[in-house]
């Protein structure tokens, strides 16, 4: 009597070996969409610290050039700041007035210069919101008044973007030296 051997596989088997491959493809996905998620997340929050970066940059910039604050008042907290800055090192007394507001959530810089405006909207795409507060320091080594500006600046991305919104946070304080 021969024995048969049997070629190929049966119903059972090929069943099984589904179900674990399909376990095993379960797991997999599961842990590339976590990685992907953090990934989103972690970029989400370095694109909001460059936005933050880049603002507090500009207005650190166009403080330090500051000859008078106009708003806010010493001591006053607002969303919005205004000053007198000089433009042209070459011509003395050129000034040019720059103000930054909140608006559609996101930040506007005006510089209205020699009669021109110019606007430029930071944060765009994102939620920015921004405050002042005007402080006055005394310099007891010269015993002359300082004054700056304490900047609080918070940025959020969107929620569509990494499933909740990141939200990144900068205060700053930024002294003003030609006054």
């Amino acid at each position: 009597m021969t024995k048969r051997i049997k070629k190929g596989l049966t119903l059972i088997e090929i069943s099984i070996g589904i179900v674990i491959i399909s376990l095993l493809m379960v797991t997999v996905m599961k842990l590339l969409g976590t990685g992907m998620s953090g990934s989103q997340k972690g970029l989400s929050h370095l694109a909001n610290m460059e936005a933050a970066n880049i603002l507090m940059s500009q207005i650190e910039y166009d403080l330090m050039r500051a000859s008078e604050i106009t708003d806010p008042s010493i001591g006053e907290k607002a969303l919005s700041a205004r000053w007198k800055m000089l433009t042209d090192q070459t011509i003395p007394d050129t000034t040019a007035t720059v103000s930054y507001q909140n608006v559609d959530e996101a930040v506007k810089r005006t510089l209205i210069e020699a009669g021109k405006t110019l606007e430029h909207t930071y944060c765009k795409g994102l939620k920015a919101v921004i405050s002042f507060e005007r402080v006055k320091f005394s310099d007891t080594k010269t015993g002359s008044e300082k004054q700056g500006l304490w900047i609080n600046l918070s940025v959020s991305s969107p929620k569509k973007i990494s499933g909740e919104a990141e939200k990144f946070d900068l205060k700053r304080l930024i002294m003003c030296k030609n006054f």
